[in-house]
């Protein structure tokens, strides 16, 4: 679990875990008590367990944890970590279209820069994370110029 992406999904793991432990300590209905609940006296206590524990939030966290691709988090591949659809996570699903139209336009950008730089070989470089270079040979000139005043 050592990329971000695999620990914001073990996060909500343990988010569902800690949640149906705690369900033992407090009844979300409070009216009834049985012998497996064990009594909480602190009534700030109580309701921080009822929170943490409630099915709302435990819900919330099961929704979350299936719309996590987990290979994707093993991967530490952010790109892909949400199983994303147009009803669900539509944002994601919109950058994820228009991450590929962008790719696609550079992919015809690249062959008029060959043209115009004379360059058949001329392919993308990538330099610390910077996607998308080109290389080109540098012209190196010395210009001096005077002033008068």
């Amino acid at each position: 679990m050592g990329s971000r992406q695999n620990s914001f999904a073990g996060v909500i793991q343990s988010i569902l875990t800690a949640g149906k432990q705690l369900q033992k300590l407090v009844p979300e209905d409070t009216n009834t008590v049985s012998s497996q609940h064990k009594p909480v006296h602190s009534s700030l206590l109580r309701r921080l367990i009822s929170t943490a524990s409630s099915s709302t939030v435990l819900n919330n966290a099961v929704r979350l944890l299936s719309s996590l691709n987990k290979d994707a988090a093993d991967l530490g591949d952010m790109l892909n970590l949400f199983i994303a659809s147009v009803d669900h996570f539509p944002e994601v699903a919109e950058g994820h279209v228009a991450v590929e139209m962008a790719k696609q336009k550079l992919d015809l950008l690249i062959v008029e820069y060959r043209k115009q730089l004379g360059m058949r070989n001329l392919e993308f470089k990538s330099v610390a994370g910077t996607t998308h270079l080109i290389e080109v040979e540098w012209i190196q000139f010395s210009y001096l110029q005077i002033f008068h005043f």
